[in-house]
């Protein structure tokens, strides 16, 4: 397991003091675990309530949302997978930097569980195996993961959280964003150095 931590794009800061990191653990047959640990006044998140039958649901980011994306270092596809607090959750797959958007078949539902008080909120997404992408490439190269998050506070006021921001726009989708390596085998993670990024 490794936790890194995702910060706020600076021309999207949020109203409140926050932190945000994010738990990841991954076998190879049982999956991707993300656990999001948000801390701060809970209270000034707009985050609703959590459902009792989360299920698919599109728009997912126009609200509090924590969001993977997934693809392999060769490969110009990704997968992206959105999760809200409610416990609704949404899966696309992308041919290309933002093309080819089609939502994804899923035989096993990503599992989310939700936990929160007044100063945190903690979002833990478990992705079956056969949730994760699968190289077209010969062999099994490292997955790519970029892990973000957008913020509704009150007054519609959004800040825009990730590993790593590589352009002056919030862009979950960047190839540069999904920064975060997981190798087929999980006796290590490697972690682009970010300590002087933007």
């Amino acid at each position: 397991m490794v936790t890194v931590s995702l910060k706020f794009h600076p021309l999207h800061p949020p109203r409140g003091e926050y932190s945000l990191c994010c738990d990841v653990a991954y076998a190879p047959n049982e999956g991707l675990k993300l656990q999001f640990k948000l801390l701060g006044d809970i209270a000034g998140v707009l985050a609703g309530d959590p459902s009792p039958m989360p299920r698919r649901r599109d728009g997912l980011w126009q609200s509090t949302c924590f969001e993977a994306f997934i693809g392999f270092e060769q490969d110009a596809g990704y997968r992206e997978f959105n999760v809200s607090p409610s416990g609704d959750w949404a899966v696309y797959d992308f041919s290309d930097y933002r093309s080819g958007m089609t939502p994804t078949d899923v035989a096993i539902p990503p599992k989310v569980f939700i936990e929160r008080s007044s100063q945190w909120l903690l979002i833990e997404a478990h992705l079956d195996h056969c949730l994760l992408p699968k190289s077209p490439s010969i062999g099994e190269p490292p997955f790519r993961v970029g892990l973000s998050a957008i913020l509704l506070e009150e007054a519609t006021s959004m800040s825009f959280w990730a590993l790593h921001h590589p352009i002056p726009q919030p862009d979950f989708h960047h190839a540069e964003g999904l920064c975060l390596s997981i190798p087929s085998a999980p006796q290590a993670f490697i972690t682009q150095d970010l300590s002087n990024a933007s």
